[in-house]
């Protein structure tokens, strides 16, 4: 039952228009004599929303109290039986202010001293019987729109201080400086960004009803904005699992604003470690990550204005903080040379994304879960040279898995091996480290032959050479040693296949 004002303008300063706020008003009349209500009824009824009436005191109490239609202002005659409208104002007064509902006495004493109780009992205004019709909407217009103006102003004293609350100081100064119908958008080649996401929420959201959800929201949302109004940290809008914070917008602003998220930071695992978790056992559990560069930074306008952030530091920071341990702090490289009064251990280097790659650090706080990422960070380290020793180990050249392999591999690059004939691999033996030309064979070869002549030859390049191709190449000539290999009578196939698969299970265990 609110009166419907110009007020919803906040910079339109011009007084409300009193025809308009009569033509939308609900007025209730009261009075216990019905001529006087037909006499109201003729006058308003044509000029007001809605026309209530009431024949006494207690029936207007009950009305009110009902609270379904409020009305914008009562017009109360003061001689009534069982209760006075005077007795009804004073108990209305206690219910309501001047601003929320006016009250114009009627009534037919004019002395002095009458008007001045009535106006004592907290009466907006006094009007005396007989009344003119036009006198009467004079002043039910100029009370209409004194309670209009009221509202207007406490409702511009609280969108201010909302605006002081969402908007950061810099960012505010330029909102209210701005000339009408321009934006407020500006670029910020320092600041930190801080995100906290809640560890478990799709499971918290899922298990939890719906009053365990909200007030577990509730609280921690309220530590954190505590914290960040003592901090001087802003939050901007962010995803319902997450909680965005922006420091540093002011182009003055000292370098301080990553410890002062950082701070921020471990503040949040403390109130996050205070309330209980609905679901799981113990506290709810956040991670935290902070990162510096520069951001662009503005304000929506709309029914009411949102601050507003974007750039490549708050996506990096919402991607670090999907990768941080819970209970803990992890800032960036840029975050941390600003952090000279906390001490940061370095957890490697990681990539964010698909195409960026940062060195990132755990805040070493007694707070924070800070052993956990270190001990993390470690395993991560071991698993990765376990990696790339197995990906070293992949490159080892196949005719080693094959039993037709030599028992060695050479220690030095050789020649490639010369062309051979088709449909037929020349396999070299090699002995001791020297190769034995005299000790190949000719191995048939088809499509249906276990081993591949593509990989046959791949490996027949990179590790076999005939003594001639070393010659050729200036190589020095076969040892002694290798040609004494040369008369050792063949062996059995049997031994020989034997002897092959010994030397198999060897490389195999080299290779591991």
């Amino acid at each position: 039952g609110g009166v419907a004002t110009q007020s919803e303008n906040p910079s339109d300063k011009n007084p409300p228009d009193g025809d308009r706020l009569l033509a939308k008003a609900h007025i209730l009349s009261v009075d216990d004599s019905a001529v006087n209500q037909l006499v109201m009824e003729s006058i308003l009824r044509p000029l007001v929303r809605k026309l209530s009436s009431c024949m006494d005191g207690p029936d207007t109490l009950d009305v009110l109290e009902e609270g379904c239609d409020l009305p914008d202002i009562i017009l109360l005659d003061v001689m009534m039986p069982s209760m006075s409208g005077l007795e009804v104002c004073r108990i209305l007064r206690e219910r309501y202010s001047p601003t929320q509902l006016p009250i114009v006495l009627v009534s037919g004493k004019s002395s002095k001293e009458s008007i001045v109780e009535g106006l004592a009992a907290g009466a907006n205004d006094y009007v005396t019987k007989p009344f003119d019709s036009a006198e009467l909407l004079s002043r039910v217009k100029g009370q209409l729109m004194a309670a209009a103006m009221a509202k207007a102003e406490v409702q511009d004293a609280g969108t201010e201080t909302i605006h002081r609350k969402m908007l950061p100081p810099a960012i505010l100064r330029s909102w209210e400086a701005r000339p009408a119908g321009e934006e407020v958008a500006e670029e910020l080649e320092h600041a930190s960004v801080l995100c906290a996401a809640i560890e478990g929420y799709s499971m918290l959201t899922s298990h939890a009803s719906t009053r365990e959800v909200v007030q577990a929201l509730s609280a921690l949302c309220l530590g954190f904005d505590e914290l960040c109004e003592a901090g001087d940290a802003w939050r901007v809008q962010s995803a319902p699992d997450s909680y965005m914070v922006v420091a540093g917008q002011s182009q003055t602003d000292d370098d301080d604003h990553a410890a002062r998220l950082a701070t921020i930071g471990l503040d949040m695992i403390k109130v996050a470690r205070s309330i209980s978790h609905p679901v799981c056992p113990g506290s709810l559990k956040i991670r935290v990550a902070v990162h510096s560069g520069p951001v662009r930074n503005g304000v929506v306008a709309g029914s009411l204005p949102r601050y507003f952030v974007c750039g490549d530091t708050v996506d990096l920071t919402s991607r670090i903080v999907e990768l941080t341990q819970p209970m803990t702090v992890t800032v960036s490289a840029s975050s941390q040379r600003r952090l000279g009064q906390f001490q940061c251990l370095s957890l490697g280097r990681r990539r964010i994304g698909e195409t960026c790659e940062l060195e990132t650090f755990v805040v070493k706080d007694k707070s924070s879960a800070w052993e956990a990422a270190l001990e993390c960070a470690r395993r991560r380290s071991s698993i990765r040279s376990t990696t790339t020793t197995s990906s070293l180990l992949q490159d080892v050249p196949k005719y080693l898995a094959s039993p037709l392999s030599a028992s060695t591999t050479p220690a030095t690059p050789v020649p490639k091996a010369p062309a051979h004939r088709p449909g037929k691999l020349q396999v070299v033996a090699v002995d001791d480290g020297f190769l034995d030309s005299g000790a190949a064979s000719d191995v048939s070869h088809d499509d249906s032959s276990t081993l591949g002549a593509s990989d046959l030859s791949a490996s027949v390049e990179r590790s076999v050479a005939s003594p001639a191709s070393q010659r050729r190449a200036g190589a020095p000539r076969t040892a002694p040693a290798a040609r004494e290999s040369r008369k050792r009578p063949q062996q059995p196939p049997a031994a020989l296949e034997q002897q092959q698969q010994q030397q198999h299970q060897q490389h195999q265990q080299l290779a591991i």
